[in-house]
């Protein structure tokens, strides 16, 4: 396992990945149901968890990134539903692939629901605590981050699904917590990697081929084989987090806006593993 420093970074959209992780633990538990419709709408737990919803994205928002690059305070949940069609369906549910961080605030309100407490109990006691993530911390409101350049002020309310935050040592062991077995249980995990192919290799970056189970990213790297994990990115960060076909989990964070660089880092870090 590798980690890098031990400063603080977002985990940005890794968070997905622990927040699809807590809904099948929740699940396994009898806590909730992933395949029962919700409200009144067709789709389930299971299709926000695997993009399959069709709700649309609040990044698509124009507005959303100008407020963001303004250093406004976030709008509401309420607000942001609003804005992006109330959890509506922009197409048929389970038909097509697409990447929404509004599915993942709709699984984020409703495991709040099933468990009665907020997020952050929610994966300290479900996520990190098992697995020894004992400096990781889900962000809320205006968090310092000192060696990170510029926005200072960054509020992280405006990563509406919620962002956790730590030492890459920290991501790495969550990760590989969640996918060695110690968190869930076989058929779980089984549903986890349960894989929707997305295509062929991506320019720029380490993938030969490209799939996405639940809170998943998995394909082929570049020279290394099967990696599975989640990649993430924000306005001053990004992150990629991956375990190789050996087992081993790199963690690799940067000051860039393209995923392609801690990409790269942590192929090249699970290649001197493996």
């Amino acid at each position: 396992m590798r980690g890098g420093d031990g400063r603080d970074w977002p985990w940005w959209s890794v968070t997905k990945l622990a927040i699809a992780a807590c809904a099948l633990r929740l699940a396994a538990k009898g806590v909730m149901d992933l395949d029962a419709p919700l409200d009144e709408q067709a789709y389930s737990l299971r299709d926000l968890l695997a993009h399959r919803a069709g709700v649309p994205c609040y990044a698509a928002l124009p507005g959303y990134h100008a407020a963001v690059a303004d250093d406004r305070s976030p709008w509401s949940v309420a607000e942001v539903l609003a804005r992006t069609g109330d959890g509506v369906p922009v197409t048929p549910p389970g038909q097509r692939w697409a990447y929404s961080n509004i599915g993942y605030l709709l699984v984020r309100l409703r495991l709040q629901d099933a468990a009665g407490v907020g997020l952050s109990t929610l994966l300290r006691s479900e996520i990190l605590s098992p697995v020894g993530a004992k400096a990781a911390f889900l962000a809320e409101g205006r968090c310092p981050r000192p060696h990170l350049p510029g926005l200072a002020g960054y509020d992280y309310g405006w990563v509406y699904h919620g962002c956790l935050m730590g030492p890459p040592g920290d991501a790495a062991r969550m990760v590989a917590g969640i996918l060695d077995g110690t968190l869930l249980p076989p058929d779980a995990l089984r549903a986890l990697r349960r894989l929707t192919p997305l295509g062929g290799a991506l320019p720029g970056r380490p993938w030969q081929t490209a799939n996405y189970g639940l809170g998943l990213m998995a394909g082929e790297a570049s020279g290394l084989g099967p990696v599975e994990g989640h990649s993430g990115g924000g306005p001053f960060s990004t992150c990629a987090v991956y375990r190789g076909p050996s087992g081993q989990v790199a963690a690799a964070f940067a000051t860039t806006r393209s995923e392609a660089a801690p990409e790269w880092a942590a192929v090249r870090a699970l290649r001197h593993l493996t």
